[in-house]
């Protein structure tokens, strides 16, 4: 499974990824710094291992 999550710059695409795959909580969220390019990641979620792509 692969999830994209696309936006402009500072719009909380990390931020959401944190909070909900991370599990961190919002205002952790607002120490992390941002992503230059591109990121990916993969993450087990519900069993299985989900790749995620930040642009």
């Amino acid at each position: 499974m692969k999830i994209s999550l696309v936006g402009l710059g500072g719009c909380g695409k990390t931020s959401l990824y944190s909070v909900v795959f991370a599990e961190k909580t919002p205002q952790d969220t607002k120490s992390l710094s941002p992503t230059i390019l591109y990121e990916t990641r993969r993450h087990p979620f519900l069993g299985l291992q989900v790749g995620i792509y930040f642009h």
